[in-house]
């Protein structure tokens, strides 16, 4: 019971909560077909986020192009629409 209390985990329990609340948000406005692209690409942007700031990884050429070809992806979406 102890490990609950740990500021990492009860932060990490409340953030899949909120993101849980947001999806069932975005899922009741939303077609899935529109949503899950941009949450998938926001989680990708997150992580790599993440693990330069947190986990002091490289930035490297073919990362930065990989997530822009997907923000040119994500931004496209709405045309088809």
């Amino acid at each position: 019971l102890s490990v609950f209390m740990d500021p990492l985990v009860m932060s990490g329990l409340i953030a899949v909560l909120v993101s849980a609340i947001f999806w069932m948000a975005a899922m009741t406005k939303l077609e899935v077909s529109y949503a899950y692209p941009f949450v998938t690409a926001g989680l990708t942007a997150l992580t790599f986020v993440g693990g330069v700031m947190i986990l002091g990884e490289s930035i490297s050429p073919a990362k930065v192009a990989g997530l822009l070809i997907i923000a040119i992806g994500i931004l496209g979406l709405p045309s088809l629409y």
